[in-house]
């Protein structure tokens, strides 16, 4: 048996979803004490509840302890699931994200295809969204061979919760491949969504989007420098291109953005002397 102690390092939920759910894969019984024993509401939550349960059921395991406020728990697996559909509801705020990701694991070794329901929060701290779930995570996951899907149907905020997503796994087809992450990526792309609550008279999302839009802040063309280039012809060319600021960029991908300011306070010499071509010349990177 596992004798993980939940009160270890953070002490979070964390512990407790992981736990079970590589419990299951690994076929071995599981007895965690001092759940969450440094939170102001130390033992089991409805949301890590949920994810236990949710973890029980496809394995068909037994749990002791499985109650809100547990400070211990035993959990006893079984076989790996055969597929099929499921929904689980949390019943509050608590993040349907974080109980996605505790049976995503056991779904990705099951026989066959999962499909899962999933109500509860979908945007609350310290847990991630299920924007960065669809557009961060799982793009990841299959690099390593395993495919899986999220959809939002309904958004879901605190303190009532509400939302719902649709997470849909296929099982792994023989081993996992290694991800190796070494050189960051040769394609730049800046980009987010804009999401608001029941504000769409007031189009609030809509003006969120706008403002953060690049044209409200740089020309179009962009201007761009070069790393290396001299900071008087980097000053020169935001003088002659009427622009405050422009991006040092090197192949596809930004390496800093350089102000008017930054380039007169990198210069011992008055603003003036830098534009009259005087001063002692710096490299931008």
């Amino acid at each position: 048996m596992i004798h993980p102690d939940g009160g270890g390092y953070s002490g979070s939920g964390t512990i407790v979803r992981f736990g079970v759910a590589l419990a299951a894969l690994a076929g071995q019984e599981l007895e965690i004490t001092n759940i969450r024993a440094k939170r102001d509401q130390p033992g089991l939550r409805p949301q890590h509840l949920t994810a236990v349960k949710a973890v029980a059921k496809l394995v068909q395991g037994s749990l002791e302890g499985g109650a809100v406020g547990s400070r211990r728990l035993c959990f006893r697996p079984g076989p790996l699931p055969a597929g099929g559909s499921y929904h689980w509801d949390i019943g509050t705020a608590g993040s349907t994200t974080m109980l996605a990701l505790a049976i995503l694991p056991v779904a990705a070794f099951a026989a066959g295809p999962c499909t899962f329901r999933l109500s509860g929060g979908l945007f609350q701290n310290f847990a991630p969204s299920a924007f960065h779930f669809q557009h961060a995570l799982l793009p990841l996951l299959r690099r390593l061979g395993l495919k899986a899907d999220l959809r939002l149907l309904r958004p879901g905020y605190v303190p009532t919760g509400g939302g719902s997503i649709l997470l849909e796994v296929e099982p792994v087809t023989g081993n996992l491949k290694p991800l190796r992450l070494i050189d960051p990526g040769s394609d730049l792309r800046l980009w987010g969504i804009s999401l608001a609550s029941r504000l769409g008279e007031r189009k609030v999302a809509h003006r969120m989007a706008t403002s953060c839009q690049v044209s409200n802040y740089m020309s179009s063309p962009v201007i761009t420098a070069q790393p290396g280039m001299d900071i008087l012809d980097a000053a020169h060319l935001m003088a002659e291109q009427k622009v405050k600021r422009v991006p040092v960029v090197e192949g596809n991908q930004l390496i800093v953005l350089v102000s008017f300011s930054d380039v007169a306070q990198a210069m011992p010499s008055p603003m003036h002397d830098l534009m009259v071509g005087m001063g002692a010349a710096r490299r931008i990177a």
